[in-house]
């Protein structure tokens, strides 16, 4: 191959190469945290801060800071960024400012919305719990099994799998109704922190 063709190649493969996307999306790169519907199914994963879909597509970034987490869509616009208020209290706001507000203890992990209003719970049980609806109504449960958290409706059929959770009760976030996966994503990984 002669220079000038050489050289040619070689400026559109640097072009190419600035239009690809940097994401830690692509199939192969192990994730820290997958979510997986009722038959398995990959919904969700998380791949350094790359939130991703099941056709390995960034949907989402989520990023760790020093008092909370910030989730971003692919532009770069907040969604939900997550700020550590005291040892019980997170405040939760996106573009338009608060969006919802977060309160743990030893006996409760609540999502609300910024006036109050509850959206749901979750009870710590032994290494599981109970999800409640916003009118305290038992909606769902979540188990520890293995190194992974299931949540399940009532009746005990699963609805969503976390691999691998640390502990089961963060992981109830999941059948916390009125949220988006990605939101919930954010909130269980502010609580498993």
């Amino acid at each position: 191959m002669n220079r000038p063709a050489l050289a040619f190649l070689l400026a559109a493969l640097a072009a190419d190469a600035g239009c690809h996307d940097r994401s830690r999306c692509a199939a192969g790169i192990k994730p820290t945290v997958e979510l997986r519907d009722g038959s398995g199914a990959l919904t969700l994963a998380l791949k350094g801060d790359d939130v991703c879909d099941s056709h390995d597509k960034r949907v989402a970034t989520l990023a760790a800071k020093a008092d909370g987490v910030t989730l971003k869509d692919p532009a770069g616009n907040v969604r939900l960024d997550l700020t550590r208020e005291s040892d019980t209290v997170a405040q939760g706001r996106d573009r338009q400012g608060p969006h919802l507000r977060l309160y743990r203890d030893a006996h409760e992990f609540r999502v609300l919305r910024p006036d109050g209003v509850p959206l749901g719970s979750v009870v710590p049980e032994g290494s599981g719990g109970t999800i409640f609806s916003p009118a305290s109504s038992p909606l769902a449960r979540v188990y520890q099994r293995d190194r992974d958290a299931v949540v399940t409706d009532m009746s005990g059929t699963a609805v969503t799998y976390v691999v691998p959770a640390a502990k089961a009760p963060p992981a109830g976030v999941f059948g916390v109704p009125s949220l988006e996966l990605a939101e919930q994503l954010a909130i269980y990984m502010f609580w498993s922190r």
